[in-house]
């Protein structure tokens, strides 16, 4: 019973060592047989160009794929069965067509050095539904969005211009609420201040409205602002006088002043 008890024991270590050989044996099995499958890494054989990809996209019947590889090297793309070869270059480009929308592709691309050294990547896309709206194109949405886009520059631009106009609307409609008397005040003051500023250009177009204005006015509301008025017209008058004098003198300088100018020239002078 002991002997057989023994033999039991020694039957089922060595099951044990033979099931852990054959676990072993499958694991190396396995690891040998076992290559990575991951979309956009390469698969280096005996130190081969390293490929990279760059792109991997579907959408409707169309599709592109591209890579490019550490070193120039000749390359091949495979495709459920269709292959196309590539002479030697750095960067590729696969474009493809009638794809399925909505499938999912896998592909396989190939490189191989001047040495003869070669590189394997593989990946898989889907083929994605074009974004389509019923009646209208990709190009014709993004067309409509930029008409959108034009469109509410526009609405903005006349909205601004509407403010802008408004106001101004707003402000003349405030000056002509004003009593007349009360805005020939205020251009008595711009004028008589750009005359102060020596800026006459400015004082002559404020007097050429405040004239407009003062000739409005009633009998009483003139004789009120007739001495600022008569003023600035004074001061006016000397300044254009002055600067008619100036040109003719210097004409009479250089010699080519006509007899009338000469006559002008004597009026201002004692005058």
């Amino acid at each position: 019973m002991i002997s057989a008890g023994k033999g039991s024991g020694n039957e089922m270590k060595t099951a044990h060592q033979l099931l852990l050989s054959i676990g072993i044996v499958f694991l190396f099995i396995f690891f040998l047989n076992v290559k990575p499958q991951m979309t956009g890494l390469a698969v280096a054989q005996d130190s081969g160009p390293e490929i990279t990809i760059t792109r991997a996209e579907g959408t409707g019947s169309q599709g592109i794929v591209e890579w490019s590889t550490g070193r120039a090297s000749r390359a091949s793309f495979e495709l459920e069965g269709r292959t196309a070869e590539y002479d030697y270059a750095k960067r590729f480009e696969m474009r493809l067509e009638s794809l399925k929308q909505g499938k999912q592709y896998n592909y396989q691309i190939t490189a191989c050095d001047r040495d003869g050294k070669c590189s394997q990547a593989t990946g898989t896309f889907t083929s994605m539904y074009p974004p389509a709206i019923t009646g209208w194109t990709v190009n014709d949405a993004r067309g409509l969005q930029k008409m959108a886009g034009a469109a509410f520059l526009i609405l903005l631009a006349a909205a601004v211009s509407m403010v802008i106009v408004n106001a101004g609307l707003q402000r003349l409609d405030k000056n002509r609420l004003m009593p007349a008397s009360f805005r020939v005040k205020l251009k008595l003051d711009k004028a008589e201040k750009a005359l102060e500023e020596k800026k006459h250009h400015h004082a002559f177009a404020h007097y050429r409205e405040l004239k407009e204005l003062y000739g409005r006015l009633g009998a009483g509301q003139k004789e009120k602002h007739n001495k600022r008025v008569m003023g600035v017209y004074s001061e006016l008058l000397s300044h254009n006088r002055a600067k008619e004098a100036s040109y003719l003198a210097d004409r009479y300088l250089s010699g080519t002043i006509s007899s009338g100018e000469m006559q002008r020239l004597r009026e201002l002078i004692e005058n």
